[in-house]
């Protein structure tokens, strides 16, 4: 083989494998998301909820660091993705805190058993004001 077809297979074996790790990972974003939006669907955080940007949460397959933007009012805790975790399927949800159920370990992140009988993984800060 010569050089350029060993250039051009090398991009198409690139090309075809980005393509497959995409969707993958666009799989293991929307559906879990999916699920969890039409249990939860959005609401507007309070005026008075503290929020910060660029959070990370683990949830089903996914583990997205500085993808989220999460307030905690005294009814929800709010999940709104950015712009990259909206292209790979996330969605915005507010989660009851009641509907939230503290599990012990963690250790950037704190474990929450959700009453639909998933788990995800908050910031620390997000359990100090839930408990």
């Amino acid at each position: 083989m010569t050089p350029l077809q060993i250039t051009g297979l090398v991009c198409v074996f690139l090309a075809v494998d980005a393509v497959v790790v995409f969707a993958v990972v666009k799989y293991g974003v929307r559906e879990p998301f999916a699920k969890l939006a039409a249990k939860y669907p959005p609401t507007e955080p309070a005026h008075d909820a503290e929020s910060r940007r660029r959070q990370g949460i683990s949830y089903g397959l996914a583990n997205l660091g500085w993808s989220f933007t999460i307030s905690v009012d005294a009814e929800f805790v709010h999940l709104e993705p950015n712009k990259l975790a909206r292209l790979f399927g996330g969605r915005a949800v507010s989660l009851p805190r009641g509907a939230l159920q503290r599990r012990s370990g963690g250790v950037m992140l704190t474990p929450y058993r959700i009453d639909i009988g998933e788990e995800i993984y908050l910031p620390k800060w997000v359990g100090r004001l839930v408990g």
